[in-house]
């Protein structure tokens, strides 16, 4: 009887052990699903990593070309306000030249009515010079005329 009792308790120890290792294997089943579910989630977020790490290094490349169309843009707005600069100058230099120019303009104009007007008197006096010519000729005609006609004697 002895043995019996012995064979219960194995038994019975055996049936525990069992129980436990149901457990185990149950709960080693629950883990590695978990372990599954924890695996597909880093593969997921290692996807999603290397699509960031792409946008990143796009952005990146993107921010790149900002920053120089920036540098460009500040040399021709630099080479702009140069070229305003020395329009501004220039024109500043053109109104000045057309200052003088409209001055020399007037002076000019009164010198010319000032010419007109003595053009006008020489005129007047090359009309007198030809009116004593032409007397001087017409009296010179007639004393070349009497004295063709007092003949030798005259």
């Amino acid at each position: 009887m002895k043995m019996d009792k012995v064979a219960l308790s194995e038994n019975h120890w055996i049936h525990e052990t069992a129980q436990i290792c149901g457990e185990v294997t149950v709960g080693c089943a629950e883990a590695a699903g978990v372990l599954e579910q924890a695996l597909q989630s880093a593969d997921w977020l290692k996807a999603r990593h290397g699509e960031m790490t792409e946008l990143t290094q796009a952005l990146d490349a993107d921010i790149a070309e900002v920053a120089q169309a920036t540098r460009d843009a500040r040399i021709l707005a630099e080479a702009a306000v140069a070229k305003l600069k020395t329009g501004h100058d220039t024109v500043q230099l053109s109104l000045a030249s057309f200052s003088e120019l409209i001055s020399l303009i007037m002076s000019l104009g009164s010198h010319i009515t000032g010419f007109a007007a003595a053009m006008e008197q020489v005129k007047r006096v090359s009309q007198s010079i030809d009116s004593i010519a032409r007397t001087t000729n017409m009296l010179a005609l007639n004393a070349a005329i009497e004295a063709e006609k007092a003949g030798a004697a005259g």
